[in-house]
């Protein structure tokens, strides 16, 4: 076996083939789970000389690799005809696989996972679990081999398909619909969580589990505080709202306007992907991250205001702007826009203090200040509404003057009183006007 080579470039979403050697190239394959309106992960060409590596990591569940025939790819059965690869357990959580190009004849070949999310699956790292697991959630790929060499332009793997959407609105009904399922990022599953949603005065919203039966996947949901959204953690004080198994593999919850009160809910699930775990369904058992590590978090966010007019929600990202400014570019409303301040997903603290005039040049909160938000480390996505009822028409002064550290003196509040990231001009001047929005500004 030839040495690796450590300038193998690994692109996210699919495959990169970077020089190893005269003649000889890397192709990668991200070896997870692809989303679910996917039946494989993007299918792979490879050419004479090109090598295999299949990439895994950081991601905090046990697979493994299996070359598997044609029929045991279609059926997801590694009982026969199999070449055990390799395997991953939850602690080792970066690893490549090299399959040498020397190894791999011109045709078709077929890679599996069957484990089935388990922690500590029987004869682990084995061809047992010898059918199903991951595989009936379509962590599979077939692999072409051609003669030759690649054409210039020619991809080894096509992009992901779009990832389906999770949250609608249903106007006429005035829901918000979330469909309850792991979130997808660049074509696989898990990544960051879901997006916060706004719920606005006299709507409802309503949670969906509405995918076909996989014979392997199970959720909870879970209503959490926003802490335990954060931190991806349950206690028996949680309400357990639903359990689904593979064999009732359906729910809907609805929230009215009237049970869902107006601040910040939290909604997880923390399955950890057993077709039965122990004591399945109570709240602290798993109780502890599952599935949310892989983002199925939900930030729901009620507030008191009637939904806007469509693009009447002016969103600023939260962040520090680049070192040439000084400050994140104003920022102009009209009436009846209101603000939605953005943050994530930067695994950094940050708060939003509305401060003066005088504050914002001089990044100084200790005076005329109100303390707006925080986000934590550990709290890595999620928007602040401000309604335009709440803003006077005239300017308006945002800063944050959290310092960089992970756990501030009096964290969330005004302290530190002064600089902060601010000094690294993260502040923004909101300037109100009165009217509609002119056509194209």
């Amino acid at each position: 076996m030839m040495t690796r080579s450590i300038e193998t470039l690994l692109i996210w979403f699919a495959v990169a083939v970077t020089s190893r050697a005269a003649g000889e190239a890397n192709v990668t394959i991200r070896w997870f789970m692809p989303c679910h309106n996917m039946d494989q992960l993007m299918p792979v060409t490879l050419y004479d000389g090109e090598n295999l590596l299949f990439d895994y990591g950081p991601v905090p569940a046990p697979h493994n690799l299996l070359q598997v025939s044609q029929s045991g790819f279609s059926t997801c059965d590694a009982s026969t005809n199999t070449t055990f690869v390799h395997e991953w357990n939850a602690f080792q959580i970066l690893g490549e696989v090299f399959v040498p190009h020397s190894s791999l004849s011109h045709g078709s070949h077929y890679f599996i996972c069957t484990i089935d999310g388990q922690a500590m699956p029987t004869s682990y790292g084995g061809v047992s679990p010898g059918a199903g697991g991951h595989c009936l959630l379509n962590m599979r790929v077939n692999v072409t081999k051609l003669s030759g060499s690649r054409p210039n332009g020619v991809l080894a793997q096509a992009p992901p398909l779009a990832s389906p959407e999770l949250v609608t609105y249903n106007a006429a009904q005035r829901t918000t619909v979330v469909h309850w399922k792991v979130p997808c990022t660049d074509g696989f599953l898990g990544g960051a969580p879901y997006a916060p949603v706004t719920v606005y005065n006299g709507e409802s919203l309503k949670i969906v589990i509405d995918e076909v039966p996989t014979g392997i996947e199970a959720h909870n949901l879970l209503k959490v505080t926003p802490a335990g959204r954060a931190a991806c953690s349950a206690t028996s004080a949680d309400q357990l709202v639903d359990v689904v198994t593979p064999t009732t593999f359906t729910f809907t919850k609805t929230y009215s306007d009237a049970n869902l009160t107006v601040g910040e809910h939290g909604f997880i699930c923390t399955v950890i992907g057993e077709a039965n775990p122990p004591a399945f369904g109570t709240v602290d058992v798993p109780g502890f991250g599952g599935h949310c590590l892989f983002g199925m978090s939900l930030q729901v966010n009620k507030v008191a205001e009637t939904r806007p007019a469509d693009g009447a929600n002016v969103t600023i990202r939260w962040f520090m702007p680049c070192h040439n400014m000084d400050q994140l570019m104003p920022v102009t409303l009209y009436d009846g826009e209101n603000l939605l301040f953005d943050y994530g997903p930067v695994p950094a603290p940050h708060n939003l203090l509305q401060v003066s005039q005088s504050g914002f040049s001089t990044c100084d909160a200790s005076t005329n200040t109100t303390f707006v938000h925080e986000w934590n480390a550990f709290q890595i996505l999620g928007e602040v509404f401000v309604p335009h009822s709440s803003l006077s028409h005239g300017s308006h002064y945002f800063i944050c003057t959290i310092d960089g550290q992970a756990m501030p003196t009096s964290y969330g509040g005004v302290s530190p009183g002064a600089g902060g990231h601010c000094l690294l001009n993260m502040r923004v001047n909101v300037t109100k006007l009165s009217g509609s929005r002119p056509n194209g500004v």
